[in-house]
């Protein structure tokens, strides 16, 4: 009986040296976590803007240009092209380089991108003296024909996330 009640003893001992070990090896595990956690830049705010988010900027852009309220050129297609880290206006920003392909709806004119503001539709006729698209960004579009454009997308980074052109947090 002795014998019975050292060996279980030892058999406890080693089961509460066992969880100790595994106390201790969790605890490790959670402070490398947390500092890992620390030392980087918020990962939730670090991640870069992505496609759907600049998909997410065209069309609010799109849906809420004065310029475009009557709908005469609509949205079919967007595709990232690239992004980089950018400084904007004195703060952390991305660039996301974009192609988009539109469709002239009801008139022919220029669709513009000339500014952050959103895009720009003139209808234009053919007797029309020529416009210096470059300026505006802009291309010559004619009712029912379908256009790539190229634009760049501006996102400036905050404390709860990436603020878009569109003024939504990303």
């Amino acid at each position: 009986m002795y014998l019975d009640s050292k060996f279980t003893l030892e058999l406890r001992c080693l089961q509460l040296a066992y969880y100790v070990k595994v106390f201790f090896v969790l605890l490790l595990c959670l402070c490398i976590s947390i500092l890992t956690i620390s030392c980087s830049n918020n990962p939730i705010i670090s991640k870069k803007p992505s496609v759907s988010d600049g998909e997410k900027v065209i069309k609010n852009m799109f849906e809420s240009s004065f310029y475009n309220r009557d709908k005469d050129v609509e949205l079919i297609s967007f595709k990232k092209i690239n992004g980089e880290d950018k400084v904007i206006q004195g703060s952390t920003g991305y660039v996301m380089e974009f192609e988009i392909e539109i469709i002239s709806i009801k008139t022919s004119g220029v669709f513009c991108y000339p500014n952050s503001e959103g895009f720009m539709f003139m209808e234009r006729n053919s007797d029309m003296p020529p416009l210096h698209l470059a300026q505006f960004n802009g291309i010559n579009i004619k009712k029912g024909e379908r256009k790539l454009f190229k634009g760049e997308l501006y996102f400036i980074k905050t404390e709860k996330g990436w603020r878009g052109q569109d003024g939504n947090l990303y």
